[in-house]
């Protein structure tokens, strides 16, 4: 990310009305561990003018690695259009949880990975050069315009509903380990896990069911 950087830890989105922060080309820089909060009386938050304004990222200083925590407990919209990106040289991993619904249309480009721990996330943007998905709990949406055709890391969907309307590829040739490019589908013991597909998918290594007295599924 490029230009002037505004730098905060956390954001409490507690007005009753939805509001919006316009980045008009600048740079949403939160904390090491850093995050968006709306609580159950939120109205919803709008990061962004339109898609692709201005860049959302974490780390709370220059070329330092951090962690975005989003966290929608409301009934409005949690709505991401900036690019969210790496903090310089610091790589980014996204945190997504509570019962509320996240949009992420903006781009994304993270070393680290995606991590759905409750609620509902679309994601509208392109994906390339995303980390990883780790699914542990709600519902992703990965619609028409979205990719991981640059993911290098496993991606687990546990205890979850991972939807699939755009083509999506997890995997990259060179991988940075054995279990690099690899889809992997209730790994956990008792897991519940399904993936809706309605378009391809591919995986360099799927496996389903891998947990102790888990149950995986995968539709199409």
């Amino acid at each position: 990310a490029a230009g002037f950087t505004n730098s905060i830890n956390t954001l409490l989105a507690n007005e009753t009305a939805a509001s919006t922060i316009t980045n008009n080309g600048k740079t949403l820089r939160l904390g090491q561990v850093g995050g968006m909060l709306l609580p159950s009386t939120s109205g919803g938050l709008t990061i962004g003018g339109s898609v692709n304004d201005g860049y959302l990222t974490a780390g709370g200083a220059d070329n330092t690695a951090g962690e975005m925590v989003l966290v929608n407990n409301s009934l409005g919209a949690l709505t991401i259009n900036s690019a969210v990106t790496n903090n310089g040289s610091g790589a980014v991993t996204v945190t997504v949880g509570g019962t509320g619904l996240v949009d992420i249309n903006g781009n994304i480009k993270i070393n680290g990975a995606l991590y759905a721990q409750g609620g509902t996330v679309n994601l509208d943007g392109s994906t390339n050069g995303l980390g990883g998905l780790v699914l542990r709990a709600g519902t992703v949406n990965i619609n028409g315009a979205s990719s991981f055709t640059n993911a290098s890391f496993t991606s687990i969907v546990d205890s979850g509903v991972l939807n699939v309307y755009a083509p999506v590829q997890f995997e990259v040739r060179g991988g940075p380990s054995s279990l690099s490019n690899s889809l992997t589908v209730a790994g956990s013991t008792l897991s519940r896990a399904v993936v809706n597909m309605t378009t391809n998918l591919s995986a360099a290594t799927l496996v389903i069911g891998a947990g102790n007295t888990s149950a995986g599924a995968l539709y199409q």
